[in-house]
Formats: C-alpha cells, structure tokens, sequence
C-alpha cells in the first residue's frame, strides 16, 4: 500500500482542542513502522509509527482548531 501513496498525514490532538496535521514520505514510514501488538484481524496488517516521529522528521502542515 505504501508504495501505492505520496504521503502519509497524521492528525495529533493538542490540549486546546487543535489537531495539528503532519505529512512524513511513505519511505519514512516504512523505516520507522512498528507492527500492531494486536493478536485480532489487524494483525500483521497494521504498521504504526510513533508521533514523535511525525513531530521531528515530518513537515507541519497544517493546524485545525475545532
């Protein structure tokens, strides 16, 4: 699937009820994943990346405020 996308977004919550988007490269993901710890149906299906990652390699796109 990666190699199907031009990027991968990240919405992190912030206590002011703001959500900032951060855009990293499909390669970068790829390098930082982790698999799911998760015995169920997403098992070996899910990657995930930690969000200090997105926060410190990634590219701060934008910020919503709800």
């Amino acid at each position: 699937m990666l190699d199907r996308i031009d990027a991968v977004i990240a919405a992190l919550e912030q206590d002011n009820e703001e959500y900032k988007l951060y855009e990293i490269s499909p390669q970068s993901f790829k390098q930082n994943m982790r698999e799911t710890k998760s015995k169920g149906a997403s098992a070996g299906k899910v990657g995930l990346v930690r969000k200090t990652v997105f926060m410190n390699k990634g590219k701060l796109i934008y910020t919503i405020r709800l």
